[in-house]
């Protein structure tokens, strides 16, 4: 997502969820230019970048991890939804 001028007219609340079926792996990133981590109500943020990755795989039903499947970028994070923070979290599913 890219931006000429943004502005947050509340503070969002986001939260990323990896629901569905058990027996996967996900993992998500994002990366900001211009856009901190946690943003301000009413400030301006100008020439905004947002890049943000999602990789999910299956596992065998022995609980392994699928070896066939190409994996995520091993520099991403494991989005653990139980310990993200709202705003860093990325935009996956968000909760008003």
């Amino acid at each position: 997502m890219q931006a000429d001028e943004l502005r947050f007219a509340d503070e969002p609340l986001t939260a990323v969820r990896f629901e569905g079926s058990p027996g996967r792996e996900s993992v998500s990133l994002s990366e900001r230019t211009n856009l901190p981590d946690r943003v301000e109500a009413g400030t301006d943020y100008r020439d905004v970048h947002v890049d943000y990755r999602l990789a999910t795989r299956l596992r065998d039903r022995d609980g392994t991890a699928d070896t066939q499947t190409e994996t995520a970028d091993p520099q991403t994070e494991t989005a653990d939804p139980e310990n993200a923070d709202p705003q860093t979290a990325g935009p996956g599913t968000a909760d008003p």
